[in-house]
């Protein structure tokens, strides 16, 4: 799964991954650690999104 990749990406170096994701999405990315930093509106409030952040796991050499 490509998200699973971009997290074993980042945790080779230790980089914090930030995404934003619909209110129906977030179960979804619950699953992989993240967690709500803040939330969007837009339209008018019609609209909102979650902004997330996943710590992933630093990776040594060997991937592990």
């Amino acid at each position: 799964m490509l998200l699973q990749w971009g997290l074993d990406q980042a945790g080779k170096d230790g980089t914090v991954v930030y995404l934003e994701a619909s209110e129906a999405g977030l179960p979804f990315y619950y699953r992989y650690g993240a967690q709500e930093v803040d939330f969007i509106e837009t339209l008018g409030g019609q609209c909102r999104h979650a902004c997330l952040v996943i710590h992933p796991k630093k990776m040594n050499a060997e991937g592990s």
